[in-house]
């Protein structure tokens, strides 16, 4: 019988061994559905129906109720008092990198409410800290880094000539307020209806361009803004007429394409707060 050897791996060259990674499927957290959002056309294009930070989302429901839900719990509540249907929400400094504050700015009818949302124990509570009455309100938005100053978009209805989409920058400790079920309010609905416009009314400006420089009254309607992130006075709205606008909140003048100064034509005119420059 012939005998025969089987070589052994040697120490010095041993075999490879491929160990191969089963991948480990993570445990999936537990889910429960609290809500079912189903969104109906905003009348407003550019307005939000809903807002959230860190802590809180909201959003419009009928009869210009808006619901407010805690992100970390189950938590909720509703916010009251406009008349009607919401067609704007919106947090201040959401963009921020802490996730913005819990204070929560709201349009509906002729009303832009100001609400601090918190929660207090086991339920979810809020405050209406400023109410601001103006004829056509549409929209609200926030200066980057002062929750003090906003500015408002609304519908101006001009006497037999229909509407117009016109901004009214706000400072907010700066306007006339009364005292009316724990919360101040600013009423700029009686300088509206006489055609003296919210641009008298101390802490409000309004943003005018002069007719001189559109075709006609509606090409300087204004379909959008927003502020600038590097300081708290210069402010672009983009207009019907397809024209951007830079506007210094702390001039009485107006810069054209061409960059022209403008100077308002007359007293009607400064007192309603005509301002822009240039870029």
């Amino acid at each position: 019988m012939t005998s025969s050897t089987v070589a052994l791996p040697s120490t010095s060259n041993p075999s490879k061994i491929t160990l191969i990674s089963i991948p480990v499927v993570p445990a999936q957290p537990h889910t429960e559905v609290i809500t079912t959002l189903a969104s109906t056309s905003n009348s407003v294009k550019t307005g939000s129906l809903l807002a959230l930070n860190d802590n809180y989302i909201v959003y419009a429901v009928k009869n210009g109720l808006i619901r407010v839900m805690d992100r970390s719990s189950n938590l909720r509540s509703l916010l009251r008092g406009h008349p009607e249907r919401i067609t704007d929400a919106s947090f201040f400094g959401t963009h921020d990198a802490g996730g913005g504050s819990d204070v929560l700015a709201s349009i509906g009818g002729n009303q832009c409410r100001i609400w601090r949302v918190f929660g207090r124990e086991d339920e979810l509570s809020s405050e209406m800290l400023l109410e601001i009455k103006m004829l056509g309100l549409e929209r609200v938005v926030w200066h980057p880094f002062n929750p003090n100053q906003l500015v408002l978009l609304h519908n101006k209805e001009r006497k037999g000539k229909g509407g117009t989409h016109v901004a009214t920058f706000v400072e907010t400790t700066r306007i006339m307020t009364t005292k009316n079920e724990g919360h101040a309010v600013c009423d700029a609905l009686d300088k509206e209806e006489n055609d003296e416009g919210a641009g008298n009314i101390d802490g409000m400006l309004k943003l005018v361009v002069p007719g001189n420089t559109c075709s006609e009254d509606d090409d300087c309607a204004i379909n959008d803004l927003a502020w600038s992130s590097q300081d708290a006075r210069h402010l672009l709205t983009a207009h019907k007429d397809g024209g951007v606008r830079l506007w210094d909140l702390r001039t009485t003048v107006y810069i054209n394409a061409n960059g022209e100064e403008i100077q308002a034509n007359n007293t009607a005119e400064v007192s309603s707060c005509v301002s822009s420059a240039k870029c």
